[in-house]
């Protein structure tokens, strides 16, 4: 079994409840065995520059375009001002030029949030749908990242599903996933390397027993997909978890989000991450 990219995207669960419930399997297309990494084919300039950091937090998956966007926000939790930074990358490990509302395309956002004070960075959800990932960090103050994954459900009404990012150091993470009364979940999941790493995954029912494993490869921050109910059969009409994780003598560690669908309904959730730096290889 290998690891599937990410193409193409999860939006398609804006489209009708009846042409989801045909399409809903085909979220995430197979990656070819032989691909060549897309990192790798994309000239120097392009690649994303990603430094982590201890305090440093990954979102999972940023999206954009055709009744999607990703809203930001950011909480100064002290008394002084903070300098904060958020570096986006694309599905492919190159830079995320994202299209934001009331400002110009940036792949990072740098800026000041003052004392005790909210800041927030939506998307403008228009066009074609991009997506990939961040990386956020914050010095002078201890500064709070959430995002929020909104969907159209109505012309000008928006539905707003949020979630906390993760620690960027952390080599394992556990993923809830419920494949119950008509939903299934896809997990999200970031190298957040610069270089490419081996990833091992497990998935366990609620019980603890392992019902399926998986060891592939992913390339230098790329973004990659699984289908939890196609890929494990046995975790079909189970609810449990799923453990991701890389070597640790990897500099960086890996991001992941679980997006529970419903294709009769068009319901989705999102499942955080649970993390660790010091979890025990």
């Amino acid at each position: 079994m290998k690891l599937k990219h990410i193409f193409p995207v999860l939006s398609l669960v804006l489209i009708g409840a009846a042409q989801a419930q045909q399409q809903t399997t085909g979220l995430l297309s197979k990656r070819l065995a032989n691909a060549s990494s897309r990192t790798a084919s994309a000239s120097q300039g392009d690649r994303a520059q990603i430094i982590t950091q201890a305090s440093d937090t990954a979102t999972p998956w940023v999206v954009n375009g055709d009744g999607m966007r990703t809203r930001y926000t950011l909480v100064n939790l002290e008394n002084t001002a903070a300098t904060y930074q958020i570096v986006f990358v694309t599905s492919e490990g190159t830079q995320y030029r994202v299209p934001w509302a009331g400002m110009d395309p940036t792949n990072v956002l740098r800026g000041t949030i003052q004392p005790n004070s909210t800041l927030e960075f939506v998307t403008d959800g228009h066009g074609e749908t991009t997506q990939g990932w961040s990386l956020a960090s914050a010095t002078g103050a201890r500064v709070i990242f959430t995002a929020q994954n909104e969907r159209m459900i109505a012309d000008g009404v928006w539905h707003s599903t949020s979630y906390y990012p993760s620690n960027s150091l952390s080599k394992k993470v556990k993923v809830r996933f419920d494949n119950r009364d008509g939903y299934t979940t896809k997990i999200i999941v970031n190298n957040l390397n610069t270089a490419g790493t081996r990833v091992a995954i497990t998935v366990r029912d609620a019980d603890g027993n392992t019902i399926g494993e998986l060891e592939g490869f992913m390339d230098a921050a790329n973004q990659y997909g699984i289908d939890v109910r196609e890929d494990f059969p046995l975790s079909q009409g189970l609810a449990g978890t799923i453990e991701i994780a890389i070597p640790t003598t990897n500099r960086s560690g890996v991001s992941a989000l679980g997006v529970r669908l419903n294709s009769e309904t068009g319901g989705i959730d999102m499942f955080d991450a649970f993390s660790t730096v010091a979890w025990s290889q």
